[in-house]
């Protein structure tokens, strides 16, 4: 498999990953009234921008800075998008 693949797989899945467990918050938060939103938030910028840094150094792929932003900020973004869907009650 191409350094891209790889990394591309392991961006979809931290995505898929972070979107559930920032839905998980959000239900908590609007359940129970516990907010661990900014605690999840922090958790999902450290964890999975170190990750997918890992990534791209172990296959040294050479990947525009678009690209490298997109990798970066699509986690974060699907954790923030399962937050507000969490919160929401569909009724």
């Amino acid at each position: 498999m191409s350094p891209l693949t790889v990394i591309t797989i392991v961006v979809i899945t931290l995505s898929f990953a972070t979107g559930c467990i920032g839905y998980f918050a959000g239900y908590v938060d609007r359940v129970t009234g516990l907010d661990a939103r900014w605690t999840l938030m922090i958790v999902t910028f450290i964890v999975p921008t170190s990750i997918v840094l890992i990534v791209i150094m172990n296959t040294q792929a050479s990947i525009d800075f678009r690209q490298a932003f997109a990798f970066l900020t699509l986690p974060i973004l699907a954790a923030g998008t399962g937050v507000l869907l969490g919160g929401v009650d569909f009724k």
